[in-house]
């Protein structure tokens, strides 16, 4: 339901020459060809750009993280979060992945902002009052659990993809699409596919892209006319490369651009005039708003009740040469040689060919390499591969130091008196303390520090030890 879509900005005349070539050559559908992700050093694998449109909140990952927008306070702050690499939002809370595995925010209802222990998770989708994650393992979900939408079918093998809807959810593996949970509208019942490719669960009703198109299933209706529930039918497509399942409608990208059917209540199917410059590259359906990439950005329509169609600005920076894309007249030539990253076989205009250049996107025509590891040190975070990084190593090109206490050039593994203050470190109570050496009575507190050197409560060795002295009463007597 809160399926998510890839996003890119760019000029438009330079879009379209990429999404020409994208369509069939983009394997993380992120609007970005393969080629170019692979001469720009990003991952072709793991999408760079995504929007997920939720209920009053929607989010999206761009190259400067994840930005929110919509009013809904239930739906909590995204915290600091560090390289994410995907974003869900649902109802009242969201979810994403970055270096530190996967974290969500917002209302924790049947506790679907507790995450379980997950291995090394790819991949994340928020349902009403549950989540499901992809990891090393498989699929983990949690949360609610009142209609069975936990209860992980023990027959999925090499899951590509997990979707989670309203309380059902639906995964892609090698055997095709599996869905489990709630089946009120037989939105399990999961049709013939042929090569299915692609999978989103919505509300009541699931859809997937296979080679035929996309086929839903489950997606039913109250007609008022006839007083019974009735079967949306999808409308004509031509040629769907994607299609997201919201809460009571469906949306598709295809060669005419965005096509919505289902609920109209609140202008979430009913796609403004004028809104969208083809081509389209991606969408995503939430509750009552959907949201789409097209040349131009994101654009938002619907409900907007709290702001959902209100999109702040986004950064994108597809060559990162630190330019707005819509801002860089060159923004997918990071040398601005006039030729795109992903035919200029010298990205970096150092005289060295990509191929061989240690350093594709950092100018180092010296090529030097210290530790080896064909990673040259213009652009490697630890030169002398010590596992300490250059930014916190001493001695940066010596993999047997790293720290080097009284700046003196000499590392401390070497120096025989790592402090400086004259006394070597085979004496030196305090090697690493230039203003101690000695510690009298052993207590861990220099004789500089320690008022009372011996230990023997005579802070000023006067004879008096501070002790009281009682003497007998009848001495007074």
């Amino acid at each position: 339901m809160h399926t998510v879509a890839r996003l890119v900005l760019a000029p438009l005349f330079l879009l379209l020459f990429m999404i020409g070539e994208v369509s069939a050559n983009d394997a993380d559908q992120d609007g970005l060809s393969d080629t170019f992700e692979t001469a720009v050093g990003r991952n072709t694998q793991r999408a760079d750009y995504i929007v997920s449109a939720g209920y009053r909140r929607s989010c999206a990952l761009d190259d400067n993280g994840i930005t929110c927008w919509g009013d809904d306070p239930r739906a909590g702050t995204a915290p600091g979060l560090s390289h994410p690499i995907a974003i869900s939002v649902s109802s009242t809370h969201a979810c994403a992945i970055d270096d530190n595995g996967l974290q969500c925010w917002g209302d924790n209802a049947h506790g679907k902002t507790t995450v379980p222990t997950l291995s090394k998770p790819t991949a994340v989708s928020t349902g009403w009052y549950h989540n499901c994650a992809l990891d090393s393992k498989g699929v983990k979900c949690w949360g609610d659990n009142s209609k069975g939408q936990l209860d992980v079918p023990k027959k999925l093998k090499n899951v590509e993809q997990v979707s989670a809807g309203g309380f059902h959810n639906c995964a892609l593996d090698d055997n095709g699409v599996t869905c489990w949970g709630d089946n009120w509208s037989h939105q399990l019942d999961v049709p013939a596919l042929v090569n299915p490719r692609q999978v989103s669960a919505g509300n009541h009703h699931s859809c997937a892209l296979d080679e035929r198109g996309i086929v839903c299933w489950g997606d039913s209706y109250f007609d008022e006319t006839t007083h019974s529930y009735q079967q949306r039918i999808v409308p004509p497509l031509q040629n769907p490369r994607m299609v997201s399942a919201g809460f009571d409608h469906t949306c598709a990208v295809d060669d005419t651009g965005v096509v919505c059917w289902g609920a109209k209540d609140h202008g979430q199917s009913d796609l403004p005039p004028n809104l969208l410059k083809l081509p389209v590259s991606a969408i995503s359906a939430g509750w009552y708003v959907t949201c789409a990439l097209d040349v131009e950005g994101v654009k938002c329509w619907g409900d907007n009740s709290h702001k959902q169609t209100e999109v702040p600005v986004l950064f994108f920076d597809a060559d990162y040469d630190k330019i707005q894309n819509r801002e860089d007249t060159l923004p997918f030539d990071f040398d601005n040689d006039g030729m795109n990253d992903d035919i200029d076989s010298d990205d970096d205009n150092d005289g060295i060919a990509d191929e061989k250049d240690n350093c594709p996107r950092v100018a180092n025509p010296d090529q030097l390499d210290t530790d080896q590891d064909k990673i040259g040190d213009a652009c490697d975070d630890d030169d002398d591969n010590d596992g300490v990084l250059d930014s916190k190593d001493a001695m940066p090109l010596d993999k047997k130091e790293s720290v080097d206490t009284d700046s003196d050039g000499i590392g401390n593994n070497t120096d025989a008196d790592d402090d400086n203050d004259g006394v070597d470190d085979k004496k030196d109570k305090f090697p690493l303390d230039k203003n101690e050496s000695i510690d009298t009575d052993g207590d861990g507190i220099g004789n500089n520090a320690d008022p009372d050197d011996d230990n023997d409560d005579d802070a000023n060795d006067d004879g008096a030890n501070g002790m009281l002295i009682f003497f007998p009463f009848f001495l007074y007597c």
